[in-house]
């Protein structure tokens, strides 16, 4: 069973979500009801998985949490309880995370079960409560086995191994899963 956080209900543009802190300090994401009238993906973040490094936490955003980032920025960071250390995306990544939000909110409920939209959507960064970068696979492996990892950190917390950490979670994480034999960065 999942522990039931304290937090915040959010209204969103077509979900409600609910973020608060897990026994264990992480964020806890739970998405409700559309307000469309079906039921969104209900999957918190912790069993999404959380990464956990010497000073950072690497989590998936589930689908509906990342079109509501796409949609508020770092408002919904804000109320999600987190403190963006800077711009989001600039033009050409925001491009390429709409694209990508499109091929996550376009799996199968089958898909989204089994975890395959962890392959398209953003991994938030976070060092404490501060979202400081993000990270995302560009699609589930290719025949050949492998991924690509596109990433991008705040500019005041580049050069001091952030990145290198949160690159090396989730290269960790993604050669555990079935079909990868190589992540490329």
């Amino acid at each position: 069973d999942l522990p039931r956080p304290a937090g915040k209900a959010l209204a969103g543009p077509l979900f409600a979500h609910r973020i608060g802190r897990t026994a264990a300090g992480g964020p806890f994401f739970t998405e409700g009801k559309s307000a469309v009238g079906g039921s969104a993906l209900s999957q918190p973040m912790t069993s999404g998985p959380m990464l956990r490094g010497e000073e950072l936490t690497v989590f998936p955003l589930p689908p509906a949490a990342f079109r509501l980032l796409l949609a508020e920025g770092a408002a919904a960071l804000e109320k999600w309880g987190l403190r963006p250390a800077g711009r989001i995306w600039d033009a050409d990544t925001r491009t390429a995370m709409e694209a990508l939000c499109r091929k996550a909110e376009g799996l199968s409920r089958r898909q989204l079960e089994k975890g395959r939209w962890r392959w398209y959507v953003p991994w938030l960064i976070l060092l404490g409560d501060r979202a400081v970068g993000s990270a995302c696979f560009l699609g589930p492996p290719c025949a050949a086995g492998w991924v690509e990892l596109g990433y991008g950190l705040a500019a005041d917390f580049r050069g001091k191994g952030y990145m290198t950490a949160a690159a090396g979670l989730l290269t960790a994480w993604a050669m555990e899963q079935p079909g990868v034999r190589a992540v490329r960065a």
